[in-house]
């Protein structure tokens, strides 16, 4: 599937539950993606988006024990690296810094989660 005129992106996702990041990763392949990671924790994920390149990224806000992932989105969005964040809390579980971010509320449907991928592309063309 086309999106943002590539058939292809390189997309990170940083999830702590691993069944739900098996299935993000499965639908990102099943449209024709490059799945980066996925990675479980703030340390693996800087791991990864040190290492890596990266077009978008999905990023869940609560990774478990008090941690969140707005260390990494703070990396990304110094680097234009477009990202949306995973949520089971809705726009109103999101720090107010990243309020303007795209949200997928979990559980994902098949469309939101598709137009996030297609708001997102435009953004991430900008920076080939």
């Amino acid at each position: 599937m086309t999106v943002g005129g590539r058939s292809s992106w390189r997309i990170f996702v940083l999830e702590d539950d691993g069944m739900i990041a098996m299935c993000i990763s499965n639908s990102l392949d099943e449209l024709g993606h490059v799945v980066v990671g996925p990675a479980r924790t703030i340390e693996d994920a800087l791991v990864v988006i040190e290492n890596e390149t990266i077009d978008m990224a999905l990023l869940d806000v609560n990774l478990g024990n008090g941690s969140t992932s707005y260390p990494i989105a703070e990396v990304l969005s110094r680097r234009g690296v477009p990202f949306a964040f995973l949520t089971g809390y809705g726009e109103a579980g999101l720090n107010g810094k990243f309020r303007d971010r795209p949200v997928l509320s979990k559980p994902l449907d098949e469309r939101s989660f598709v137009e996030t991928l297609r708001k997102l592309a435009p953004l991430a063309a900008n920076n080939d």
